[in-house]
């Protein structure tokens, strides 16, 4: 029994490092044909940079705040404070002299975003 786990894990390692191997052929193939794509190339987007700068954070509040009840009307009082925080942090990117401000205002903002992503997605 543990030789055929064993070797079952071994085929399963194996086939992801082909696929791995196969998905960088892939993207090294796809790239930029040209000088004018290399300089754009730098500016694009990419959706895997974004999940991988993202998902810990998602993943880590979900686990913190697993088990806690949400109030709806508590909710809704965080989402309008987010929001709130949004537009102050607009108005003070206008103002030069708004720096520690501006600054706390992006920090409370910071704070609040991956529990409001949690309630909208809910």
């Amino acid at each position: 029994m543990r030789r055929a786990l064993a070797a079952y894990l071994g085929l399963l390692a194996l086939m992801a490092g082909l696929a791995a191997v196969g998905a960088v052929a892939v993207f090294q193939a796809s790239g930029p044909s040209d000088a004018i794509e290399s300089a754009a190339d730098e500016h694009a987007y990419s959706v895997v940079s974004w999940e991988l700068r993202h998902f810990p954070g998602k993943w880590l509040y979900k686990i913190r705040h697993a088990f806690t009840g949400r109030d709806q009307s508590q909710d809704e009082d965080t989402i309008r404070r987010y929001f709130a925080l949004v537009e102050e942090i607009a108005g003070l990117e206008r103002d030069a002299n708004a720096g520690q401000q501006l600054q706390d205002a992006e920090e409370q903002r910071a704070g609040l975003e991956n529990g409001v992503e949690e309630i909208i997605e809910g």
